[in-house]
């Protein structure tokens, strides 16, 4: 329902009153130009590494069958690339309910969004990879759901709707010609909800929970006072391996 009448506000005849400047990162992409290296064929190339990195390693081998999708990613790590420093929670709506807002969502605001969309995006193209045979075939839609989810983090602009309206007004022209932009549509809108109905809202949502904890369990670690020792446990849960439960042992001792 709220999606047809998202597509309706779209579309409609009249003129909106957000502020054009205040718009104006959603064409960004479009003027922001891709730094090619000279002698690598196709290869893309951005400002940070970490993006460089991760189309090396979650884009790169699957962009033959992404078709066009493939140009929607890269255009939404352009936007991360230009725009991306924001932080990755909403500190405008922080700082009007400070009182009522959570330490956890105070410290993720240390995390760029840049850094949280690359997270995202590699935990769910994780997951698919453990658990999809097809997951090649999903790679597409999956990399522009986990990389644009947030992105209207980008904009200042005040829109209608929830926090995640502004992402679907940034994507919606870059996914307007692809098949299944409606999935992709739903997987934003809906991936909070207490019982996200689709698959691609499911992986989202996981994707989302085990970044936030593991980038919250780096700046537990990052802001351990000088001088005293590190949980080395911690350090193991975050990067992927068994507790020590010898050193449990003699730390109880």
């Amino acid at each position: 329902m709220f999606l047809r009448k998202l597509k309706r506000w779209l579309h409609r005849p009249k003129t909106t009153t957000v502020p054009l400047e205040a718009l104006s990162v959603l064409w960004a992409h479009d003027s922001a130009p891709l730094n090619l290296r000279e002698g690598q064929q196709d290869e893309v190339r951005w400002i940070h590494s970490e993006i460089n990195s991760f189309y090396r390693t979650y884009v790169q081998p699957y962009r033959a069958g992404m078709g066009p999708s493939r140009q929607v990613v890269e255009q939404i790590l352009t936007m991360l690339d230009h725009h991306g420093d924001t932080p990755s929670v909403e500190t405008e709506t922080a700082a009007l309910a400070c009182s009522t807002q959570s330490d956890s969502d105070e410290r993720l605001a240390q995390i760029t969004l840049r850094e949280h969309s690359l997270n995202v995006a590699r935990e769910a193209m994780d997951m698919i990879k453990r658990h999809h045979k097809d997951y090649e075939m999903m790679a597409g839609r999956i990399l522009i759901i986990a990389l644009g989810h947030d992105l209207g983090l980008c904009s200042k602009a005040r829109v209608p709707g929830d926090g995640w309206t502004k992402s679907l007004l940034i994507l919606e022209p870059m996914v307007q010609d692809l098949p299944w932009k409606d999935i992709v549509f739903e997987a934003i809108s809906t991936f909070q909800s207490n019982k996200p109905k689709s698959q691609e809202a499911r992986i989202l949502r996981a994707a989302e929970a085990a970044s936030r904890k593991k980038e919250l369990q780096r700046l537990e670690l990052m802001s351990a006072t000088p001088g005293v020792p590190m949980d080395i446990n911690k350090v193991r849960e975050m990067i992927g391996l068994p507790a020590d439960r010898s050193q449990a042992g003699r730390e109880e001792s």
